[in-house]
Protein backbone atom coordinates (compact mmCIF):
# COMPACT_ATOMS: atom_id res chain seq x y z
CA UNK A 1 0.00 0.00 0.00
CA UNK A 2 1.46 3.40 -1.01
CA UNK A 3 0.53 6.32 1.28
CA UNK A 4 -0.60 9.45 -0.75
CA UNK A 5 -1.28 12.38 1.93
CA UNK A 6 -3.09 14.62 -0.65
CA UNK A 7 -5.10 12.10 -1.26
CA UNK A 8 -5.89 11.95 2.74
CA UNK A 9 -8.82 12.93 4.58
CA UNK A 10 -6.67 14.04 7.28
CA UNK A 11 -4.41 16.38 4.94
CA UNK A 12 -7.23 17.85 3.68
CA UNK A 13 -8.38 18.76 7.38
CA UNK A 14 -5.07 19.92 8.56
CA UNK A 15 -4.60 22.39 4.75
CA UNK A 16 -7.89 24.07 5.60
CA UNK A 17 -7.51 24.44 8.98
CA UNK A 18 -3.91 26.01 8.45
CA UNK A 19 -6.14 28.54 5.92
CA UNK A 20 -8.62 29.45 7.99
CA UNK A 21 -6.21 30.47 10.79
CA UNK A 22 -3.73 32.11 9.01
CA UNK A 23 -6.31 34.60 7.02
CA UNK A 24 -6.37 35.59 3.55
CA UNK A 25 -2.36 36.52 3.28
CA UNK A 26 -1.74 32.34 3.02
CA UNK A 27 -4.61 31.82 0.87
CA UNK A 28 -3.58 33.83 -2.39
CA UNK A 29 -5.02 37.27 -1.46
CA UNK A 30 -4.07 40.18 -1.78
CA UNK A 31 -1.36 41.32 1.21
CA UNK A 32 -0.35 45.05 1.60
CA UNK A 33 3.07 45.69 2.75
CA UNK A 34 3.57 47.54 6.19
CA UNK A 35 5.96 50.27 5.92
CA UNK A 36 8.15 49.58 8.57
CA UNK A 37 9.05 52.78 10.47
CA UNK A 38 13.04 53.87 10.29
CA UNK A 39 15.04 54.79 13.48
CA UNK A 40 17.88 56.04 13.70
CA UNK A 41 21.16 53.71 14.37
CA UNK A 42 22.55 55.82 17.56
CA UNK A 43 19.60 57.66 18.95
CA UNK A 44 17.13 55.51 18.19
CA UNK A 45 14.82 57.98 17.54
CA UNK A 46 12.46 58.20 14.19
CA UNK A 47 13.65 59.34 11.05
CA UNK A 48 12.96 61.73 9.27
CA UNK A 49 13.06 64.11 11.95
CA UNK A 50 13.34 68.02 12.59
CA UNK A 51 16.02 69.25 14.46
CA UNK A 52 17.79 72.91 14.11
CA UNK A 53 21.36 73.78 14.14
CA UNK A 54 22.67 74.45 17.15
CA UNK A 55 25.79 76.68 16.89
CA UNK A 56 26.33 80.01 15.11
CA UNK A 57 28.97 78.35 12.96
CA UNK A 58 28.32 74.69 11.41
CA UNK A 59 30.72 73.11 8.84
CA UNK A 60 27.93 70.95 6.45
CA UNK A 61 30.46 68.04 5.15
CA UNK A 62 30.15 66.12 1.96
CA UNK A 63 30.54 62.89 3.87
CA UNK A 64 30.57 61.13 7.70
CA UNK A 65 33.61 62.41 9.09
CA UNK A 66 36.69 65.17 9.23
CA UNK A 67 38.34 64.10 6.34
CA UNK A 68 35.47 64.81 4.24
CA UNK A 69 36.03 68.34 2.83
CA UNK A 70 33.70 71.10 3.97
CA UNK A 71 30.93 71.84 1.67
CA UNK A 72 29.16 74.50 3.07
CA UNK A 73 29.51 76.93 6.22
CA UNK A 74 26.42 77.79 7.62
CA UNK A 75 26.23 80.74 10.57
CA UNK A 76 22.44 81.04 11.16
CA UNK A 77 21.76 79.39 14.80
CA UNK A 78 18.59 77.83 15.17
CA UNK A 79 17.85 77.12 11.22
CA UNK A 80 15.55 74.50 10.90
CA UNK A 81 17.25 71.34 9.05
CA UNK A 82 15.77 67.50 8.69
CA UNK A 83 17.76 64.66 10.02
CA UNK A 84 17.42 61.85 7.28
CA UNK A 85 20.55 59.60 8.92
CA UNK A 86 22.71 58.81 11.39
CA UNK A 87 26.07 57.15 10.89
CA UNK A 88 28.06 57.51 14.51
CA UNK A 89 27.90 60.70 15.32
CA UNK A 90 27.35 61.99 12.16
CA UNK A 91 23.94 63.14 10.84
CA UNK A 92 22.81 63.37 7.41
CA UNK A 93 20.76 66.54 6.93
CA UNK A 94 18.85 68.66 4.68
CA UNK A 95 18.41 72.54 5.14
CA UNK A 96 16.10 74.54 4.12
CA UNK A 97 17.39 75.17 0.36
CA UNK A 98 17.26 71.85 -0.38
CA UNK A 99 21.30 71.42 0.35
CA UNK A 100 21.87 68.19 1.78
CA UNK A 101 25.47 67.10 3.47
CA UNK A 102 26.63 65.46 7.05
CA UNK A 103 26.94 67.40 10.35
CA UNK A 104 28.10 66.30 13.83
CA UNK A 105 25.48 65.92 16.39
CA UNK A 106 27.37 68.59 19.04
CA UNK A 107 25.77 70.93 16.41
CA UNK A 108 22.61 69.91 15.85
CA UNK A 109 19.73 70.87 18.69
CA UNK A 110 16.18 69.00 18.48
CA UNK A 111 14.69 72.05 19.30
CA UNK A 112 11.79 72.53 16.73
CA UNK A 113 12.22 75.70 14.67
CA UNK A 114 10.91 77.55 10.89
CA UNK A 115 12.05 79.69 8.76
CA UNK A 116 9.54 81.66 6.66
CA UNK A 117 10.14 81.09 2.69
CA UNK A 118 6.84 83.53 1.29
CA UNK A 119 8.05 87.28 0.63
CA UNK A 120 5.50 87.87 2.94
CA UNK A 121 4.09 86.32 5.82
CA UNK A 122 1.29 87.54 8.42
CA UNK A 123 1.56 86.39 12.27
CA UNK A 124 -2.06 86.34 13.12
CA UNK A 125 -4.09 85.52 16.70
CA UNK A 126 -5.75 83.06 15.99
CA UNK A 127 -5.50 80.60 13.10
CA UNK A 128 -8.35 82.22 10.64
CA UNK A 129 -7.51 84.63 7.67
CA UNK A 130 -9.55 86.87 9.04
CA UNK A 131 -7.86 87.29 12.32
CA UNK A 132 -6.05 90.66 13.73
CA UNK A 133 -2.08 90.55 12.43
CA UNK A 134 0.26 90.49 15.37
CA UNK A 135 3.52 91.16 12.96
CA UNK A 136 4.40 90.68 9.50
CA UNK A 137 7.18 88.04 8.89
CA UNK A 138 9.98 88.47 6.22
CA UNK A 139 11.69 86.26 4.17
CA UNK A 140 14.03 84.33 6.31
CA UNK A 141 12.75 85.48 9.94
CA UNK A 142 13.79 82.52 12.28
CA UNK A 143 11.41 81.37 15.23
CA UNK A 144 10.23 79.12 17.50
CA UNK A 145 7.85 75.95 16.30
CA UNK A 146 5.19 75.82 19.02
CA UNK A 147 2.66 73.30 17.25
CA UNK A 148 2.44 72.17 14.08
CA UNK A 149 -0.10 69.37 13.54
CA UNK A 150 0.24 67.25 10.11
CA UNK A 151 -3.46 68.16 8.91
CA UNK A 152 -3.65 71.68 9.94
CA UNK A 153 -3.18 74.77 7.89
CA UNK A 154 -1.67 76.74 10.12
CA UNK A 155 1.26 76.48 12.45
CA UNK A 156 1.24 78.03 16.07
CA UNK A 157 4.93 80.21 16.46
CA UNK A 158 6.67 82.41 18.58
CA UNK A 159 9.27 84.88 17.05
CA UNK A 160 11.19 88.08 18.21
CA UNK A 161 8.75 88.48 20.78
CA UNK A 162 5.62 87.75 18.64
CA UNK A 163 3.78 84.68 19.26
CA UNK A 164 0.54 83.93 17.00
CA UNK A 165 -0.11 81.83 13.62
CA UNK A 166 1.26 81.67 10.55
CA UNK A 167 0.08 79.28 7.31
CA UNK A 168 1.54 76.16 7.39
CA UNK A 169 2.88 76.97 3.33
CA UNK A 170 4.57 80.01 4.14
CA UNK A 171 7.00 78.26 6.32
CA UNK A 172 9.48 75.55 6.30
CA UNK A 173 10.30 73.39 9.25
CA UNK A 174 7.04 71.26 10.07
CA UNK A 175 6.16 67.86 9.85
CA UNK A 176 4.99 68.07 6.56
CA UNK A 177 8.51 69.25 5.44
CA UNK A 178 10.48 66.36 7.25
CA UNK A 179 8.50 63.96 5.35
CA UNK A 180 8.84 65.89 1.86
CA UNK A 181 12.57 65.87 2.52
CA UNK A 182 13.19 62.18 2.83
CA UNK A 183 11.38 61.40 -0.35
CA UNK A 184 13.68 63.94 -2.26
Amino acid sequence: MIFRPRESPLFAAVLAALLLFTGPACAGAEAQPQAKAQYGSQTHLPLPRLASLKATRCNLRSGPGLRYPITWVYRREHLPVVILREFGNWRLLRLPDGTRGWMHRVLISGRRTFVVTAQHAVLRRAPKDKAAAVARLRRGVLGRLRRCRPRDAWCAVSTQGYSGYVRRTQIWGSDADARKAALR
